[in-house]
C-alpha cells in the first residue's frame, strides 16, 4: 500500500496502528481495514476529512483525539456504520457524559452518506440496533426515522443531536445510557405498545437535559426507568408510566413544572431524589412498593395506599414498619408546622426532615435508637 505510506498498518493489512501526524487534507481509509487502533490518528490536526469504508468493525479509544480541524466524514454503508464498535466511556472529565473520540463525529461537523449530507435519516427496515456513540455530538442530524425492526439504541448514540421528535415501534426494548441526553430541541417522544415477556428499559441519563420535552407516555412493556433518565427535563409536565416497576435515582429530578404523577400498581422501588426539584406537593405510594430511598430536600405530602406491607403514612409523613420489629422508622416528615412532636418512633432516617423550611423545634417523645443525617 505505497499510496498509504503515511499509515502504519499491521502485517495482515487489517489494522491501522498509527498515522503520520504531518498528514493533511483528506484521508481515505483503505478498503479491507477492519480495525483502527487506539490513538491511531491522535493529534493529526491537519486532517480535514476522512472516508470510512464498510469493512471497519471497530475503532479504538481516542483514535481521533486532537483532530480539531476534522470537518467531514464520508461513509457508503449505513448498516456498517451502525455496527462499528466505537470504544468510549460514559464518564468524561469526572462527569457522567458519553465520550468517544473513537468516533470522528466527535469533531466533524458533517456526515455524508454516499456523498449526500446526513440531516434527515431514514434507517432501513431490518436493522435491529444502533451501536454505542453512532451519532454522538453530531448536531447536523435533525430527524430520524426508526424501522419497526429496531430493538436497541446504544449508549450515547444521539447525545446532543438536534432532533425534534422521535418515534419508536413496539420491538424496541432498550434505550441506552445517555442515548438522547441533551437533545435540547427534542419536544416529542412516542412509543408503540406491543406484547413481550422481556422487561423493557429506559437507560440511565437517556433523556437527561432534554429541556423542551413536555410529555412522556411509556407503553406497558417498559418496566424500568434508569437513574437520571429524565433529569433536568425542565418543561416536562405530563408523565404516564403504567407498568413501571423501578424508578432509578434522580429520574425526574429537576423537572420543574411536573406537578402531578400517578405511580402505577406495579411499582416496587423508588430511588433517591426521584422527585427532587419538581413542583410535586403530593404523592400516593402504591401498596406494591417495598423499597423507598430518602425523599431528600423536599417537603411533600405522602399518602401510602392501605395494604402496603412495608410502609404507612400518617398526616403526610412516611414511616417504614419493617425496619425494626420493635418499632417504626420515620422516613420522611411532612412539615406543616414550625413545632414538631415525634412519638412512637424507634429510628429517624437520613433526610427525614430535609426540606422542612418551616421547622423551628422538635420534641422526641420516647426512646429513639438511631438518628440518621436527618437535616442535610
Amino acid at each position: 500500500m505505497a499510496q498509504y505510506s503515511f499509515l502504519k498498518i499491521s502485517e495482515d493489512g487489517k489494522n491501522i496502528i498509527k498515522c503520520d501526524n504531518g498528514v493533511t487534507g483528506h484521508i481515505d481509509i483503505p478498503v479491507g481495514i477492519t480495525h483502527i487502533s487506539s490513538e491511531a490518528f491522535e493529534y493529526c490536526s491537519g486532517i480535514e476529512s476522512i472516508s470510512i469504508p464498510n469493512t471497519i468493525k471497530s475503532i479504538g479509544r481516542d483514535a481521533f483525539c486532537g483532530c480539531h480541524n476534522l470537518r467531514d466524514v464520508y461513509i457508503s454503508d449505513l448498516s456498517a456504520w451502525l455496527n462499528i464498535r466505537f470504544d468510549g466511556s460514559c464518564t468524561f472529565d469526572g462527569l457522567s457524559y458519553p465520550q468517544s473520540m473513537a468516533n470522528p463525529l466527535w469533531y466533524a461537523e458533517r456526515l455524508f452518506l454516499n456523498n449526500e449530507i446526513v440531516e434527515d435519516l431514514v434507517i432501513p427496515e431490518g436493522i435491529e440496533s444502533i451501536c454505542d456513540y453512532a451519532f454522538c455530538l453530531y448536531e447536523g442530524l435533525k430527524s430520524i426515522t426508526f424501522p419497526k425492526s429496531m430493538t436497541t439504541i446504544g449508549h450515547g448514540a444521539f447525545f446532543r443531536c438536534n432532533l425534534e421528535s422521535v418515534q419508536f415501534f413496539d420491538n424496541l426494548h432498550f434505550v441506552g445510557f445517555h442515548s438522547f441526553q441533551e437533545c435540547k430541541n427534542l419536544r416529542h417522544v412516542s412509543f408503540s405498545d406491543g406484547a413481550s415477556t422481556i422487561d423493557y428499559c429506559i437507560g440511565e441519563y437517556a433523556f437527561k437535559g432534554c429541556i423542551n420535552l413536555n410529555s412522556i407516555c411509556l407503553p406497558q412493556l417498559f418496566t424500568v426507568i434508569g437513574q437520571s433518565a429524565f433529569e433536568d427535563c425542565e418543561k416536562l409536565e405530563f408523565v404516564d408510566i403504567p407498568s413501571v416497576k423501578e424508578l432509578g435515582h434522580s429520574c425526574f429530578k429537576g423537572c420543574h413544572v411536573l406537578s402531578s404523577i400517578e405511580l402505577p400498581p406495579s411499582l416496587i422501588r423508588i430511588g433517591a431524589g426521584c422527585f427532587y426539584d419538581t413542583a410535586l406537593s403530593y404523592i400516593r405510594i402504591p401498596k406494591s412498593v417495598s423499597d423507598i430511598y430518602p425523599f431528600a430536600n423536599m417537603n411533600i405530602y405522602i399518602d401510602v395506599e392501605p395494604g402496603n406491607e412495608n410502609y404507612i403514612s400518617e398526616d403526610g409523613s412516611l414511616y417504614n414498619t419493617k425496619y425494626d420489629r420493635r418499632g417504626k422508622m420515620l422516613v420522611k416528615y411532612f412539615c406543616s408546622s414550625p413545632n414538631v412532636s415525634i412519638k412512637d418512633v424507634r429510628h429517624i432516617g437520613s433526610n427525614a426532615f430535609s426540606g422542612c423550611k418551616l421547622l423551628k423545634s422538635i420534641i422526641i417523645d420516647g426512646a429513639v435508637d438511631s438518628i440518621g443525617l436527618t437535616f442535610r
